[in-house]
């Protein structure tokens, strides 16, 4: 039916609204133009997010419609959504669209030539969902494209497609693994580091050390995982190298997830000399009482 629109002044912390109505509306959407800078909590029914996402104009609230799908138990209207998310013309809403089949709540079977078609998305974000579901459907029939991938013009989708050859049998060559390491981009990086993981093939001390000198923020803390799996078949001389690498950044780096996990590498060279020491002074001297209470449990 016709929209209606009703202007609102919010001055008090609880206010309660009247409107007069011929009937029962299809969705209520509350801050229709997204200008109140709060979070909204408003519980609506599978059809009023379906009616929200096909007459709401916005991104945003149809961006929410989508994301409100995550609990459908209607599979008429959840496919539906997932039917009208993969073809929407914001990239957000297509990768919500490719979500909620990745976590398993429609077949994705049903879905699979038009995440075929997807592959040539001019989104890397949604290139490389879709096409970690086609692995996942069938890895030996979608093992080519997930190979051509690894020549993507994306480094986002070049990384996609190494951590998926990460969880598989296959293995990158020689020359690609070469080329692979010499380059500085943070998707490749951290896929490779995972690849080297998975596979029990790790490359030279250096180029862990290398690295992590180009490597900040999160992605740092899940570098220094893979670099501490290493490290624990690692010659005692890289080991002990290690230790005063992990000792600056567990205790002075800005970053706490860093910092934690720099501590948790520590702790896999307990075993040298001392190092038991370090930990101790580290954990007396952290201010960041997130750090504290996970130290406490360690």
């Amino acid at each position: 039916g016709e929209q209606q629109r009703y202007p609102l002044i919010i001055e008090e912390e609880y206010e309660t609204y009247k409107f007069p109505l011929s009937r029962k509306p299809d969705y209520v959407l509350f801050d229709s133009e997204v200008q109140l800078l709060a979070e909204i909590e408003h519980p609506k029914s599978e059809r009023e997010l379906l009616n929200q996402f096909l007459k709401a104009g916005r991104y945003e609230t149809r961006l929410d419609a989508m994301i409100g799908m995550a609990g459908c138990k209607n599979d008429s209207i959840l496919n539906a959504m997932i039917d009208l998310g993969l073809k929407d013309s914001f990239f957000d809403i297509r990768m919500t669209a490719l979500a909620l089949i990745s976590e398993g709540l429609v077949k994705a079977k049903k879905y699979e030539e038009k995440l075929v078609t997807m592959l040539s998305d001019e989104k890397s974000y949604v290139k490389a969902d879709a096409l970690s579901i086609l692995v996942d459907l069938n890895f030996k029939k979608y093992l080519d494209q997930l190979k051509s991938s690894l020549s993507d013009s994306s480094y986002y989708v070049v990384g996609a497609a190494i951590q998926m050859l990460s969880d598989s049998k296959e293995v990158l060559s020689t020359d690609m693994i070469g080329a692979f390491k010499q380059e500085d981009n943070i998707h490749i990086t951290i896929a490779l580091a995972s690849y080297f993981s998975a596979k029990g093939q790790f490359p030279e001390y250096s180029w862990y050390t290398e690295k992590m000198n180009r490597i900040s923020g999160s992605e740092l803390f899940y570098f220094i995982q893979y670099f501490s799996e290493k490290l624990l078949k690692a010659p005692q001389e890289e080991r002990k190298s290690a230790v005063s690498i992990f000792r600056k950044m567990a205790a002075s780096h800005q970053n706490y997830i860093v910092r934690l996990s720099s501590y948790q590498a520590l702790m896999l060279l307990s075993d040298l000399t001392g190092v038991e020491k370090m930990l101790a002074e580290i954990k007396s001297s952290e201010k960041d009482q997130r750090l504290i209470e996970i130290y406490q449990n360690l």
